[in-house]
C-alpha cells in the first residue's frame, strides 16, 4: 500500500469544510490528517502537524493569506469564493486557487499539482540533508551554522527555538519554525512532543513509558514523549521498546 501525501484543511464554515474533506477523500489522493474550523486552534498545533500540503479558506478571523506565511516550506492551496482577493492571493504564490462552490475535476487537478511541487521540494530537501550543519537567524541577527552532530535537542519557545547543545550551551533562533529546523537536518532527528526535536544519537536511554534521557558533556537531560509520537519514537529506536 502506497502511503499518500497528508495534508490539512482549514475553513471556518463547518459545511464547506465538510464539503471539502469529502471531495478530498473521493479523489483518494491525498489523505487529511486534520481538519480545522477555529484558525487560532490550527495556529497552536501548527507545529506537531506533520503534513506538507494545505488547503486555507481566505475570509476568516484571520485572513488566510495572513496564516499563509506561516506556512514556509509548504504547498498551499486556496479554497474560497472570494475572487476580490486575488491580488493577495497571488503574492503568497500558492499551488492553486478553487473557488467555491467546489467542482471535483478542478480540485483533483489542484492536488496532482500539489503533489508534483511535494515531490520537487522533497528532492531539493534531501540535497539539503546531506550537509552537516544547520543555519538559522540567531538572537543577535545573523546567520549562524551548527554541526548537527552537536546539537541536543531543539526548543520550541513562541516564534523561536531554543538549540541546546552537547556542550551544556544553547543558541536562540529568531522567528523559525521546527518545520524549517526539519527541513534541514538529518533523520538522525526525530520529533518527540508539540515542542520538542531530539538528536537521536545522543539518546541514552528509556527512562520511563512516557520520557527519555539525553546526554550531554556534563549532565543528562530528561524530556516527555507525546502519546501521538510514541509510535514513531520506537520504529526509530526499536531496541527501547523491549
Amino acid at each position: 500500500m502506497i502511503n499518500k501525501p497528508l495534508c490539512v484543511l482549514l475553513d471556518d464554515e463547518s459545511f464547506a469544510l465538510e464539503v471539502l474533506r469529502d471531495t478530498i477523500e473521493e479523489i483518494d489522493l491525498l489523505e487529511v490528517e486534520r481538519a480545522y474550523e477555529d484558525p487560532d486552534n490550527f495556529l497552536d498545533d501548527l507545529d506537531s502537524l506533520k503534513s506538507t500540503i494545505f488547503f486555507l479558506d481566505i475570509q476568516m478571523g484571520i485572513s488566510g493569506t495572513e496564516i499563509a506565511k506561516e506556512l514556509k516550506n509548504k504547498t498551499i492551496i486556496f479554497v474560497s469564493g472570494h475572487t476580490d482577493c486575488i491580488v493577495d492571493v497571488v503574492a503568497i504564490k500558492p499551488v492553486d486557487f478553487v473557488k467555491k462552490p467546489i467542482k471535483k475535476h478542478l480540485l483533483k487537478k489542484a492536488i496532482q499539482k500539489a503533489i508534483e511541487d511535494q515531490n520537487i521540494k522533497a528532492s531539493a530537501l534531501s540535497t539539503l540533508r546531506n550537509t552537516d550543519f544547520i543555519v538559522f537567524k540567531s538572537q543577535e541577527a545573523k546567520k549562524e551554522e551548527i554541526k548537527q552532530e552537536d546539537i541536543l535537542y531543539i526548543e520550541t519557545k513562541g516564534r523561536d527555538k531554543i538549540v541546546f547543545l552537547r556542550d551544556d550551551s544553547s543558541r536562540i533562533a529568531k522567528d523559525v519554525t521546527l518545520d524549517d529546523f526539519r527541513n534541514q537536518l538529518s533523520r538522525d532527528f526525530i520529533q518527540i512532543n508539540k515542542k520538542h526535536i531530539v538528536n537521536l544519537a545522543h539518546v541514552t536511554k528509556l527512562k520511563s513509558a512516557d520520557s527519555i534521557m539525553l546526554g550531554s558533556y556534563n549532565e543528562e537531560k530528561e524530556l516527555t514523549i507525546g502519546d501521538s509520537y510514541k509510535e514513531h519514537f520506537f520504529e526509530a529506536k526499536p531496541h527501547f521498546k523491549n
